[in-house]
């Protein structure tokens, strides 16, 4: 019979992940608040402020995209190699 789960380690468990993702959240926004300053001292136009904003978008780990595209290679070479 499965032992049951303290109240108190659930309820650490559950203000653990509220913080992960509140802190996920500001992550994902701080960005959008640097744009004027980046725009000032770096003197970029709309143009480069919006490919800054997309590679930082393609490159940030949250999303994905760069770990799909890094998934193709090595389940190539995966299967390349399983096929031998």
């Amino acid at each position: 019979m499965p032992q049951k789960t303290p109240r108190n380690r659930l309820l650490f468990s559950v203000v653990v992940l509220s913080a992960i993702n509140i802190l996920n959240f500001y992550d994902r926004h701080a960005p959008g608040a640097l744009v004027e300053p980046m725009r000032k001292e770096l003197h970029l136009n709309d143009t480069q402020i919006g490919l800054l904003a997309s590679v930082l978008y393609l490159v940030d780990p949250k999303t994905g995209f760069e770990t799909s595209i890094a998934a193709l290679p090595f389940g190539l070479s995966s299967a390349l190699e399983l096929s031998k």
